[in-house]
């Protein structure tokens, strides 16, 4: 017991150390942040000054050492009542007085402490005497513990945002459950080994839990979901004992054989490895479905909620199309995630600003926003959802922090899903009510939210282009419809970042659906590009181009890389109706230090030319096309590409398509293209491979696109 008693002390010890430097290097710290470092150090010291009472009992006699003791637990609440305050992101000066109060409390207790008698404070076979100091101090301190909860109950009440109010109150009830297990241990401690606060080891667990959670809900405010920790924490506990517990049980029961010892220690440790392995292959899809179910049946429900949109001809009819996307779409958000009210504003061109067009629930006030608004300007720079609790830790909204706030809460809003056209300016805004039993939006929610939005913008950023194509009376033949997609989608010019240059061509030789080739700049430093063969067949391909094209440029803050990416097109393709055609694709994320990451759905298999080895190597294709199968999960390839070095991808259009002797063209040309042109910047590289292929089929006429991409690697500037 005394081995397992230090062992655990020696974690407990650790572990505060831990997080403490977990906040003390987290990208940005706040007062509550730098509050629980200190107490962070100070828990470590207390279970410091235990364990060494343990590994050396003299240390019992230093009576400034054992207050040490008596004061640290009554300190750390105290700094955990300050916190409690402060949550989630008051300064010290708002909160000042009730925090300078609760540390004369904790000051008047330390000369408390160091008036009594020494003789009051001496330890007996390590317990704590009985007499009216210890009483006196103990009182003190369990009235310390209990404050911060009580606290953080009433200032929950305060708070004007749902997702705050569920998370603090979903943190108290993991408190209290940690107290009531707390005071469990101890008693039964007491009872059947005689063991008390210093001398029962498994005290540690609630304490050290009750610090966790507490670390956990400091740490990132706007990622904090208590309800998704506790089931994280169930099923860590819950897989630990499997793996455990029948181990131990099998190594302490065990019966020793009459063998060579090597042997009997090899029957043993051959039966645990079996044991660990049967239960890992068997609980690791089981947790993996817990971990998920409720977002995947979120996101069933929207797959089965939204309205497909499966022929061109069939909306025409715009207002048909319009009343489709708001009334039936956004009705189901009542019914998937019960979210009480949704209003969605629509941008007016004519009115410049934002205009009701549709919703349920009490209304929204106002039901216009002009596009010079304040709230309009602050909540456009997201590209994603935003929730009302972001107005906390987005710094660039703390101008506009009270606008925005009192608007939402006027009208009883908790978040919004910013939709974006293909001109990437924001064409209308969902603005999203409470959840039944004011709940909250929690990790889940806004994940599928996400979903929601990508798909929901695909199908807005649709109608919007056809009732433009509509208005321009350039819809008179099929031909003209994918001629009219094609111009507004393929990109003029690549993005370009600091130490990537990125060239193109494409060659548009189909009018019946053919390739499609992008490229988005996602953040300052990083690049999303995109090629894709949609086929050959008519309206259902360019609207498939056009769906790619829509879920590009929604540039979600999943798209940090590219198998992310083609897993996201991929269940939208899946459950799509609009040019549902399996896509052959490749797509490519890129820094300005030439780190990439790639997936491939069954495309054709970049070159990468090394500058250095003056060789060229292949990256294999690989995937099944997209759209294909949801359960699909595409392989992610990464890499960098050294100073000089080019990266060339091309389309599966000039892989078959054949000139007059019906020959092919050679990729070797392709190489020996940048080979002779590898000093050059990737404008003349395309330039010549482009110049190479017109002059390989002259003059035959082509039924396949052709596309192809020159990326290369440069010095960056200073």
């Amino acid at each position: 017991m005394e081995q397992l008693r230090i062992f655990l002390l020696s974690i407990a010890t650790l572990v505060p150390i831990f997080l403490m430097l977990l906040h003390l290097f987290k990208r940005r710290s706040f007062t509550v942040n730098r509050f629980f470092i200190i107490l962070s150090l100070l828990l470590s010291l207390e279970f410091s000054i235990i364990l060494f009472i343990h590994l050396k009992p003299e240390i019992a006699s230093n009576i400034i050492i054992i207050k040490v003791l008596m004061f640290l637990p009554l300190f750390i609440f105290t700094l955990s009542s300050i916190i409690a305050f402060l949550y989630p992101l008051k300064n010290l000066s708002e909160m000042f007085f009730p925090c300078f109060m609760i540390l004369m409390v904790a000051l008047s207790d330390w000369f408390f402490l160091y008036l009594a008698p020494d003789t009051a404070f001496i330890l007996e076979n390590f317990s704590i005497p009985k007499n009216p100091y210890t009483i006196t101090q103990l009182t003190l301190s369990l009235i310390s513990i209990l404050s911060p909860t009580a606290i953080f109950i009433i200032q929950s009440q305060k708070s004007s945002m749902n997702r705050i109010i569920n998370n603090i109150m979903l943190y108290t009830y993991g408190i209290i459950f940690c107290y009531l297990l707390f005071i469990i241990i101890y008693f039964l401690g007491y009872r059947f080994q005689d063991s008390g606060i210093l001398t029962n080891p498994f005290l540690i667990f609630p304490i050290g839990y009750i610090f966790i959670t507490t670390s956990y809900l400091l740490m990132d405010l706007r990622n904090t979901d208590m309800e998704k920790f506790y089931k994280e924490s169930i099923i860590i506990i819950i897989n630990f004992l499997i793996y455990t517990i029948p181990s131990y049980l099998f190594l302490k029961f065990f019966p020793y054989l009459k063998v060579n010892p090597l042997v009997n220690a090899g029957i043993k440790s051959s039966v645990v490895f079996i044991w660990l392995v049967i239960s890992y292959r068997t609980i690791t899809p089981l947790t993996s479905y817990i971990r998920t179910k409720k977002q995947n049946r979120y996101i069933k429900n929207i797959n089965d909620t939204l309205i497909p949109i499966n022929e061109l001809r069939k909306i025409t009819d715009m207002d048909k199309f319009w009343d489709f996307v708001t009334k039936d779409n956004f009705q189901g958000l009542k019914n998937i995630f019960g979210i009480q009210s949704a209003y969605f504003m629509l941008y007016s061109r004519k009115n410049r600003g934002y205009e009701f067009t549709y919703g349920y629930g009490e209304g929204i006030n106002p039901e216009f926003l002009p596009e010079d608004n304040i709230v309009v300007q602050r909540l456009s720079s997201y590209i994603n959802i935003f929730e009302k609790s972001y107005l906390l830790t987005d710094a660039h909204l703390a101008d506009a922090r009270s606008e925005i706030e009192k608007f939402f809460t006027d009208n009883n809003l908790e978040g919004a899903i910013l939709l974006r056209n293909i001109n990437d300016s924001v064409m209308g805004f969902l603005f999203l009510g409470t959840i039944a039993g004011a709940r909250g939006y929690n990790l889940d929610i806004i994940n599928s939210l996400e979903i929601f939005r990508i798909k929901l913008q695909s199908l807005l950023t649709t109608g919007l282009i056809l009732d433009e194509i509509t208005s321009d009376q350039i819809i008179e033949h099929d031909r003209l419809v994918i001629e009219s997609i094609k111009s507004k989608i393929i990109p003029q010019e690549m993005p370009s970042i600091d130490g990537i240059r990125i060239s193109s061509f494409f060659i548009n030789n189909s009018s019946n659906g053919g390739e499609y080739i992008d490229g988005v700049k996602i953040s300052k430093d990083r690049a999303v590009l995109f090629m894709a063969d949609t086929l050959y067949n008519g309206i259902d391909s360019a609207l498939n181009a056009l769906q790619l094209y829509s879920i590009i440029h929604s540039r979600t803050i999943t798209f940090n890389s590219a198998e992310k990416i083609m897993n996201t097109i991929n269940q939208v393709l899946f459950t799509s109706k609009i040019g549902k055609i399996p896509t052959s694709a490749i797509c490519i994320t890129i820094s300005p230090k030439g780190d990439f990451t790639l997936a491939n759905a069954s495309f054709t298999s970049p070159l990468i030319f090394d500058g250095e080895l003056n060789s060229f190597s292949e990256i294999p294709s690989s995937g099944i096309p997209l759209g294909e199968d949801n359960r699909h999960k595409y392989i992610l390839t990464s890499g960098r590409l050294k100073d000089d070095s080019i990266m060339i991808v091309y389309s599966r259009g000039l892989y078959f398509a054949k000139n007059q002797q019906n020959k092919t063209f050679p990729i070797q040309t392709i190489k020996d293209t940048v080979v002779k042109h590898r000093k050059f910047s990737p404008a003349i590289i395309a330039r010549e491979i482009y110049n190479e292929i017109t002059k390989f089929f002259d003059n035959t006429t082509l039924e396949n696109d052709i596309s192809l991409m020159v990326i290369k690697k440069v010095e960056i500037d200073g």
